[in-house]
């Protein structure tokens, strides 16, 4: 399969609320829902209004995971890329495949194409443990949580990093049942904290395995 680029969608997904986990355009639906926390201040990035939108698009203050900060992600399988589809079935955009520090995230996108594709990539600290991921963009940019994240105004994401640190590593936890077909490592997000009591049933997944599929 080859990755569309913005002049040809022919083999872009379309969404489908009546087929979703149809495969679509050489892409499949991962089972279950995902969020992603930043490792730097464990916040996690909310798609504002769940999506469909291109200014005020990305915040990176939520402490509990709630719905809009729930993404479905579409697997290319051979290539390592994925799409990430909002609450309210819109892609979200890294606008011209990154590098921009300024008009970053887009999350109207209703197909899948070369902007809306990220390859999450492992990252390791000095000592060479796992610290996270990297959401690497198609043209090989990181996306960054300015300030390692806290914020729902202003700057929230830059697109231009080409090293992964700390404000370029998130954690990704995954909630729902589990599907035929899935591998996952599960570890307890959370505890007994008050403020959780509300919040959907989230599973931080063993970094090794969180992509098999």
């Amino acid at each position: 399969m080859q990755i569309p680029d913005r002049a040809d969608e022919s083999a872009s997904l379309s969404m489908s609320s009546t087929e979703p986990l149809i495969p679509v355009g050489g892409l499949q639906e991962l089972d279950g829902q995902f969020a992603f926390m930043t490792e730097l201040k464990e916040t996690f990035l909310t798609a504002v209004a769940g999506g469909g939108r291109t200014t005020d698009v990305i915040h990176t203050d939520a402490t509990v995971p709630r719905s809009w900060e729930m993404f479905r992600l579409w697997s290319t399988n051979a290539f390592g890329f994925y799409g990430i589809q909002t609450l309210n079935g819109h892609f979200v955009t890294a606008v011209a495949a990154g590098g921009r520090t300024t008009d970053t995230i887009h999350t109207d996108a209703t197909v899948v194409a070369s902007w809306e594709f990220f390859a999450p990539t492992r990252l390791f600290d000095a000592n060479n443990d796992f610290s996270g991921f990297g959401l690497k963009t198609s043209r090989g940019f990181f996306l960054t949580a300015v300030g390692g994240g806290g914020h729902n105004s202003g700057d929230t994401i830059h697109t231009d990093a080409t090293v992964a640190k700390s404000w370029e590593t998130f954690l990704p936890y995954r909630a729902g049942s589990f599907g035929t077909g899935s591998t996952y490592g599960i570890q307890i997000w959370g505890g007994n904290r008050s403020d959780e009591q509300h919040a959907p049933d989230v599973c931080k997944d063993d970094p090794p395995l969180l992509f098999t599929h």
